[in-house]
């Protein structure tokens, strides 16, 4: 199953209202035409149409909410889409988040799964949002020396996984074998280039010094060019680390919700109010960019 979070992550369907500088004259206005789609929400349709059967009502309220999110409309300080699906089993709530997570990251397991049958007590409640300080399992990242603790399942690096192996997967052309050879690859010729600007101003300073050595096989044209291809290989670089701040998508199924104990309905409250949630060590883990079923 193929990925389509290239297209989520740039959406390209947008079309530019204001053709001078931003000030609008009679010929920028654009007639609205609502029963147009955007190709990226045409194919999010058929992408769960042909997966789901019988659920066109909740195709189309699916596809309603992704038309708000390209279009940059959505509230950003809550999640992208928080749904309660209900019927009988076997009507396909499970599966509709696990095509959301396939039409993402091109696995239908590729989503955080809650099993909440399993939180009808208080106290299991720590396993989501880690132990309290002081109790057994308390999570502490910082910790070198002893034992962390058992992370969170809704900390933001565990919700995150999904996305940022998928952005891996697209910087490594889909190909997770390829993730160690290219990185590799990079790093070389980024140590190469460091090198060949090193030697050029190096031989800069001999000859203003009077000392003779080899004259320099490069330009400064040549070591402009350098340096803009080493910027961009840092910035290739950057896609294999992990970084919070960068805001991976994520797909959370919370199964069998009405099983759950009370204070699981208390943290749902405050990831759908707020857009975030505080674990018990005081990190906060982000959900702005979450789709929660």
């Amino acid at each position: 199953m193929k990925s389509n979070l290239g297209r989520i992550a740039m959406p390209n369907d947008i079309i530019p209202i204001f053709g001078n500088g931003g000030i609008i004259e009679d010929n920028d206005w654009i007639p609205l035409d609502t029963s147009r789609e955007p190709k990226a929400i045409q194919s999010f349709a058929a992408f769960f149409r042909g997966r789901i059967k019988g659920q066109d009502r909740a195709v189309r309220y699916l596809a309603r909410r992704m038309t708000m999110f390209f279009a940059g409309m959505h509230d950003q300080r809550k999640p992208i889409f928080v749904g309660l699906l209900a019927g009988s089993s076997g009507v396909g709530k499970t599966l509709t988040a696990q095509t959301m997570a396939g039409y993402l990251f091109g696995s239908p397991d590729a989503m955080t799964k809650v099993a909440c049958a399993e939180y009808q007590e208080p106290h299991k409640i720590a396993a989501l949002i880690g132990s309290p300080p002081g109790y057994v399992g308390f999570w502490d990242p910082s910790d070198r020396n002893g034992d962390r603790g058992a992370e969170p399942i809704l900390s933001q690096k565990n919700i995150d996984r999904h996305g940022f192996q998928a952005q891996r997967s697209l910087v490594s052309n889909n190909n997770p074998k390829d993730f160690d050879k290219k990185k590799k690859l990079l790093e070389k010729e980024a140590k190469e280039i460091e090198a060949k600007i090193e030697a050029f101003f190096n031989e800069d300073d001999d000859g203003r010094k009077g000392k003779k050595g080899k004259k320099n096989e490069i330009t400064e044209e040549d070591v402009e060019k350098l340096s803009q291809r080493y910027d961009e290989i840092q910035r290739e670089l950057s896609e294999f680390v992990y970084d919070p701040r960068k805001g991976y998508y994520s797909v959370i199924l919370f199964d069998e919700i009405e099983k759950a104990n009370e204070s699981l309905h208390r943290l749902l409250l405050e990831i759908m109010d707020t857009g975030h949630l505080t674990l018990s060590n005081g990190m906060t883990t982000s959900f702005r960019n979450s789709f929660i079923f």
